[in-house]
């Protein structure tokens, strides 16, 4: 069992590092000094950030009069340090304040010695009502850094919307980095998110190697642009860990969540929804979703539903319901590893349903490629009753509970192709195991799949399954099957049904050719699939 675990960390390691596609890095120089503002030290061989390196004028704000003794209330002496010093350090210390603190711009917070900030017993105003800690309004250049925030021992007031620790709103150029958010809240879908990103005039917004336990982040809201979310680790988020809902009028735009490890998320792992424009989400490592009571069942790796959007190269482990969920004509999903031994959610869904058409779309096809999903209800999936224009090729699939690419979209009219993709079933099947799938409770003479160069291998292991084995399910009309290769290696069921290449189960459908393909080792029937041509097969 360990050689398994560390066999699957090197693994997820791997495809967080090896995807090629450049993730871009602010190059201001606010941003570069806050992320080079910490200690490092040597552990192990590896280099480790320890602690704050304050600017040498930094003022402690403790010369205005904060305690930091975790008893005092140091509200006031916060806020005018704030309103009279640009770069401000907090030393050791609980510092605790009961009114939300409002920054201004350009000042510059570092914390030291695990120096944290925490609601007294005595909140009002917005830091009862919100959560809000501090409030980022209407400011340029706030930087926060190495700061700790506690949750109050005293119960919150909370409203429905906008609850969080740090607030941003119609703000540039904010800086949060290395800072910890250590709450305790259950699973629920109400709660305080550590950092909230907000306006429409809110631009380059960094958030960068944050903890936070129990409290997500909202990336994008209400035409909120440009933030960078990189690097942070949220476990147990009380709902959605990385969270992007794009309300308002105005599109969020050039958004990045990239290299962030979400542990056991509440709902969804990264939540990319609304009106969302072009959000790359990469290098992900996301390991539990839907652990909330009330929302397990939703619970996604990625909900990619907004517009243009690019998830690429994420490794996604033990979600509740899907693992990848895409609506329709305006994605890239690639190279995302899925790894589901448990059969309990579907993999890469796209959702053709007519409320998620983005008429912003700049692709006109959905690609699913090089994506590698292991397990699973179903590996890919395609369903709704708008019209799909979905490109699946390259990936690898194994061992998938029910079929590796279902084709179940309602439309009336579609044309869809699965190319170059493996089908790896070296373990036997738990039921009826179907390979790929083409079906319709509306099937008409408009629907077209084709299907080509994909390689369908059966080793010897999977004998003994609990269902019969089938490549090629194909309930449509007009299916084209060129260069298919089904290795089947003459596995049988526990009951001994053989494994089948096609079968039309006794009925008749219409526009079928096959050209040059190879079925080894199986059986197949094609009498009731009526074709156009038949050419360079070997059957």
């Amino acid at each position: 069992m360990k050689r398994i675990t560390a066999l699957l960390g090197f693994v997820c390691l791997f495809v967080l590092f090896s995807c090629k596609k450049d993730v871009e890095t602010p190059t201001a120089d606010f941003s570069k000094s806050a992320t080079n503002s910490l200690a490092v030290t040597t552990v192990n061989g590896v280099q480790v950030n320890t602690d704050t390196i304050p600017p040498t004028n930094a003022v402690d704000v403790k010369t205005y009069g904060a305690k930091g003794d975790g008893v005092t209330d140091d509200t006031k002496a916060i806020q005018n340090a704030i309103n009279a010093q640009s770069v401000l350090v907090f030393k050791a210390g609980t510092y605790i304040i009961n009114s939300t603190l409002l920054m201004r711009s350009g000042v510059k917070i570092y914390g030291t010695g695990g120096a944290a900030i925490k609601p007294g017993n005595a909140m009002s105003g917005t830091l009862l009502s919100l959560g809000r800690c501090i409030y980022i309004y209407a400011n340029y250049q706030s930087q926060i850094t190495n700061m700790v925030f506690l949750q109050s021992n005293q119960a919150y007031n909370l409203g429905v919307f906008g609850n969080a620790c740090i607030y941003i709103r119609d703000s540039q150029n904010t800086v949060l980095t290395y800072n910890k958010f250590n709450y305790h809240q259950p699973y629920q879908h109400i709660g305080i998110e550590a950092i909230f990103v907000d306006g429409m005039k809110t631009l380059n917004t960094f958030i960068y190697k944050n903890i936070c336990n129990t409290a997500g982040i909202e990336y994008a809201e209400n035409g909120a642009s440009g933030t960078i979310c990189s690097t942070n680790t949220v476990n147990n988020s009380h709902s959605n860990a990385l969270n992007g809902e794009g309300n308002g009028t105005q599109y969020c735009t050039k958004i990045q969540v990239v290299n962030n490890i979400i542990n056991n998320a509440g709902y969804n792992g990264i939540n990319d929804y609304g009106l969302i424009d072009g959000t790359l989400i990469k290098g992900n490592l996301i390991t539990g979703t839907g652990k909330s009571p009330t929302e397990w069942a939703m619970g996604e790796g990625i909900q990619a539903v907004a517009v243009n959007t690019i998830v690429s190269c994420n490794t996604i482990i033990d979600a509740q319901a899907e693992y990848i969920e895409c609506a329709t004509n305006n994605k890239l999903i690639d190279s995302n590893k899925i790894i589901d031994y448990n059969f309990k959610a579907e993999g890469i869904v796209v959702n053709t349903t007519p409320n998620n058409f983005q008429s912003a779309a700049r692709r006109t096809t959905t690609i699913i490629d090089h994506n590698n999903i292991t397990g699973c209800l179903d590996a890919i999936e395609i369903f709704g009753a708008y019209t799909p224009s979905v490109t699946i090729k390259n990936n690898t699939i194994n061992n998938p509970k029910s079929s590796g690419v279902n084709i179940i979209a309602s439309a009336s009219s579609y044309s869809l192709t699965v190319s170059n993709n493996t089908f790896n079933f070296t373990k036997p099947s738990l039921g009826v195991r179907k390979a790929v799938v083409t079906s319709t409770s509306n099937k008409t003479n408009t629907q077209f799949v084709a299907f080509n160069t994909n390689t369908f291998n059966y080793a010897t292991s999977a004998n003994g399954g609990a269902g019969k084995e089938v490549a090629f399910a194909t309930t449509t009309n007009n299916v084209t099957l060129n260069g298919n290769t089904v290795n089947g290696n003459g596995i049988k069921s526990a009951s001994g049904a053989e494994i089948v290449a096609m079968d039309n189960a006794g009925l008749t459908y219409t526009g079928y050719a096959f050209i040059n393909n190879k079925f080894y080792n199986c059986l197949y029937w094609l009498t009731g699939f009526l074709t156009t041509s038949k050419t360079g097969n070997n059957f």
